[in-house]
C-alpha cells in the first residue's frame, strides 16, 4: 500500500464521524471529465453549488490547510468521493474505493465504479484500460499517471495489482 493512500484512509477514518459513513454523492451525472468536474462537480465551484451537485449525504470540515474546506461522501462498503475548497471555490476531486485493512486490499464495487470517463475509466480499471482511453495521459513515477493542462491537472494512483485505486482533480497553482 502506498504511503500517501495510507495516510489519506488514516485521515478519512478519524476524521469522519460514524454517521458520515453513510452513501456515496447521488448527482445526476457519474461523469469524470478530465480536468474539469467529477460528478458534475466543476474546479472553481462554489462550495454550495458543489454541495448541491452532489446531494445530502456528505460531512464538511475546516480543512487540514488554513483557509480550506474538505467535503467528503464517505460509505465503507463503496468508497470516498470527496472535494476540497479553498475561498469557498472548488480546488480539488478526488476518488477512492474502499480499504479492508483485514485482507490489506481495495475493492472496486460497481457504486464507486459507476464514476468513469466518456472512455469508460473508472476507480479498478487496469493501467492498459487507461493507456488506451487516454493515450495522453503520463507516467510521471511512483505509480502515478497524469494528464496536465494549464489550470489543471487530473492523477491516477496505479495500485500494486496494476489498477487504479485514485483518481484526482486538482487545480494547479498559479
Amino acid at each position: 500500500m502506498r504511503p500517501l493512500t495510507l495516510l489519506l484512509a488514516t485521515i478519512v477514518a478519524l476524521v469522519l464521524p460514524a454517521h458520515a459513513l453513510a452513501a456515496l454523492p447521488s448527482p445526476k451525472s457519474k461523469r469524470i471529465v478530465i480536468g474539469t468536474s467529477v460528478g458534475g462537480v466543476k474546479l472553481g465551484a462554489s462550495l454550495s453549488a458543489a454541495k448541491r451537485a452532489w446531494g445530502k449525504g456528505g460531512v464538511c470540515r475546516s480543512g487540514l490547510v488554513s483557509g480550506t474546506t474538505q467535503c467528503s461522501w464517505a460509505d465503507k462498503r463503496n468508497g470516498v468521493a470527496s472535494f476540497t475548497t479553498r475561498r469557498g471555490k472548488v480546488i480539488g476531486l478526488a476518488l477512492s474505493p474502499p480499504y479492508d485493512a483485514s485482507k490489506m486490499t481495495y475493492s472496486y464495487p460497481k457504486a464507486i465504479r459507476a464514476f468513469r470517463t466518456s472512455g469508460g475509466v473508472s476507480l479498478g480499471s487496469t493501467l492498459a484500460q487507461l493507456r488506451a482511453a487516454l493515450p495522453a495521459a503520463g507516467d510521471r513515477g511512483q505509480n502515478r499517471w497524469a494528464i496536465a493542462t494549464a489550470a489543471s491537472i487530473t492523477a491516477f494512483t496505479i495500485n500494486d495489482d496494476g489498477r487504479i485505486q485514485s483518481i484526482t482533480i486538482d487545480v494547479i497553482a498559479r
